[in-house]
């Protein structure tokens, strides 16, 4: 599957998990922009035979 397309299916969820981080929702929405932006341009690493999420999680989690 698309990197690009698994990004915009789980774009809510990625918001949502930001707020784990942060209390504040701008703090939480520029977590979860980066984590986007991180996902987009790293997409060629992501192995299409593994999980999305916790691919995500991994990236939000060292972005914070």
């Amino acid at each position: 599957m698309n990197i690009d397309k698994l990004v915009v299916e789980h774009a809510d969820w990625i918001r949502k998990k930001a707020r784990r981080y942060y209390a504040n929702p701008m703090d939480a929405d520029d977590l979860a922009g980066e984590t986007i932006y991180k996902c987009l341009s790293q997409g060629r690493k992501f192995n299409p035979g593994r999980s999305f999420k916790p691919w995500a999680l991994a990236i939000m989690a060292n972005t914070y």
